[in-house]
C-alpha cells in the first residue's frame, strides 16, 4: 500500500491524542497509480496545473513544462525562481496581495475521476526548502467551497489540515489544525491522507489520525471531489521569505490511491444462521424498540440504509424508522441489547463492517460495534423468529455472519 523502506513520522499533536490507524475494511480500492508504466502522465486521468488555472493562494505561476516524470515511478513537480506570468499584484484572498515571481507545477483528477466520498492517499516527499508550500487538495472542479486541504508550511515539521465550507449565512468559515512532526517531513516519502464520509472527515500522516471532524450539515455540500497535487511557493503568509538562490527545487509524487465505501446503499440483512432477515419489532418508530429476526415479509422496517460515516466506520439505519442500530446503555457485555436509536453520531451506534473471507458468498460480513467490540449476533445462536439482536464476543461463527442484499 505505502513505499517500502519509509521513515515513518512520529507527532506532537497540537489538536488530539493518538488514535489508531484507519483499516481498510469496507473500502474498495477504486484508483490508484504508481507512475511507473509510462514517461508521462496519463492525460485520460491527470491535467495540469489547477481546476481554475495557473495560480492560487501563492507566488507561483504553474506551468506544463514543470510537471515530469522518471525512471524510478515518480512525477516530479519543480518550482524554479523564474517569471511566467504577467502578474504583478495577485490577491490571494487568505494571504494578501502577493507577487507571482515563481513558476512550478501541479496536477489534478479531471472530471472522469472524482470521489464523492471515502479514502485518498498521497505518497509523496516534500522539498527541504522551507519557502516552498506542498499541499493536496480536494475541491470542486469550479474552485468554490468545500475543499479538504493537507499542507506542510514553514520548517519541515508543520503539518496543516483544513476543511473549508460554506456557512448558513454564506461566508467562508473553516475548522482545521497543525500537527507538528516529530522530525523534518523532508527526509522521506510519506503519505498524506484524507477521508470522509456523511459524518466525519479525518486527515491523516503514515496512517496516524491528525484530527477528526464531525461536520455532518456542513459535510453535505461535498459532492465529486477533484484531487490537486501542487508545490506552492510561500505558505500561509505574505511575508513568507523566499530565496531564490535555493531553487529549483521539487516535490516527489510516489502513489496515490482512491478508496470509495463499499457499502453504501439500500440492504436487506439476513443472518447466515437462521436465513431470518432482521427487522424492527412490529415496525415500531420509537426509540429502544427491539430488533429482531424473522421471516422476510419484503417490510419497510426489513430494509436498512447503510451509510459510511468516515474513518471506516458505517451507521446502519432502519428505512422505516430511520432510527440507527443502537448498542442500548453503552454496555460492554456479552448479551447487550441492540435497539433502535436516534442518530446521535455516537461510537455506540458506528459499525465496522468486516467482509468474511472464508465463504464465496460476496457481501457475507460481521458487524462490529466500535465503541463495545463485539459482533451483532444472537442469544445462544437461536434462529427462531423474534430474537432479540444482541452484542457477543467475537467467534468467527455463522450467528454473527451476515448477508447484505442490495435493494
Amino acid at each position: 500500500m505505502f513505499p517500502k523502506n519509509r521513515a515513518f513520522l512520529l507527532f506532537i499533536l497540537l489538536t488530539t491524542n493518538y488514535v489508531s490507524a484507519i483499516g481498510r475494511e469496507g473500502l474498495k480500492l477504486i484508483f490508484e497509480n504508481t507512475f511507473d508504466s509510462s514517461s508521462t502522465l496519463n492525460t485520460s486521468i491527470w491535467n495540469y496545473n489547477y481546476p481554475w488555472g495557473s495560480t492560487y493562494n501563492h507566488q507561483a505561476n504553474m506551468i506544463r513544462r514543470q510537471v515530469t516524470t522518471s525512471e524510478l515511478g515518480q512525477v516530479k513537480l519543480t518550482a524554479i525562481a523564474t517569471r511566467t506570468s504577467n502578474i504583478t499584484n495577485l490577491d490571494t484572498g487568505d494571504y494578501g496581495i502577493v507577487n507571482v515571481n515563481y513558476t512550478s507545477g501541479a496536477i489534478y483528477t479531471n472530471s472522469f475521476l472524482t470521489l464523492k466520498r471515502g479514502l485518498t492517499v498521497v505518497s509523496m516527499r516534500v522539498p527541504s526548502t522551507t519557502s516552498t508550500w506542498p499541499m493536496i487538495m480536494l475541491v470542486p472542479l469550479d474552485e468554490t467551497s468545500p475543499m479538504l486541504i493537507m499542507d506542510v508550511f514553514n520548517d519541515r515539521r508543520n503539518i496543516g489540515y483544513t476543511f473549508r465550507y460554506t456557512s448558513q449565512t454564506g461566508s467562508s468559515e473553516s475548522v482545521g489544525g497543525v500537527a507538528r512532526a516529530s522530525v523534518d517531513s523532508s527526509l522521506d516519502f510519506h503519505s498524506y491522507a484524507i477521508d470522509w464520509g456523511y459524518d466525519k472527515i479525518s486527515f491523516l500522516v503514515d496512517n496516524v489520525l491528525l484530527r477528526s471532524f464531525t461536520k455532518p450539515t456542513e459535510i453535505t455540500q461535498i459532492s465529486d471531489m477533484s484531487l490537486v497535487i501542487a508545490l506552492g511557493v510561500g505558505g500561509r503568509s505574505q511575508f513568507t521569505p523566499t530565496n531564490s538562490s535555493v531553487y529549483p527545487t521539487a516535490l516527489l509524487v510516489n502513489s496515490v490511491q482512491m478508496w470509495t465505501p463499499k457499502f453504501d446503499g439500500r440492504f436487506k440483512i439476513v443472518n447466515l444462521n437462521s436465513r431470518l432477515v432482521l427487522e424492527v419489532e412490529n415496525g415500531v418508530f420509537t426509540d429502544f424498540a427491539r430488533v429482531t429476526q424473522n421471516i422476510d415479509k419484503g417490510t419497510l422496517w426489513q430494509q436498512w440504509d447503510i451509510h459510511y460515516v468516515g474513518y471506516n466506520t458505517y451507521r446502519i439505519s432502519n428505512v422505516n424508522s430511520r432510527k440507527v442500530l443502537d448498542d442500548y446503555d453503552w454496555q460492554t457485555n456479552d448479551g447487550a441489547k441492540i435497539v433502535q436509536y436516534k442518530f446521535e453520531s455516537k461510537d455506540n451506534q458506528i459499525w465496522k463492517i468486516i467482509e468474511d473471507e472464508d465463504t464465496d458468498t460476496d457481501n457475507t460480513v460481521s458487524l462490529i460495534n466500535v465503541w463495545a467490540q463485539k459482533a451483532a449476533s444472537f442469544v445462544g445462536a437461536s434462529n427462531q423468529t423474534g430474537s432479540q439482536l444482541v452484542l457477543n464476543e467475537i467467534n468467527d461463527q455463522p450467528d454473527q455472519k451476515w448477508l447484505l442484499v442490495r435493494l
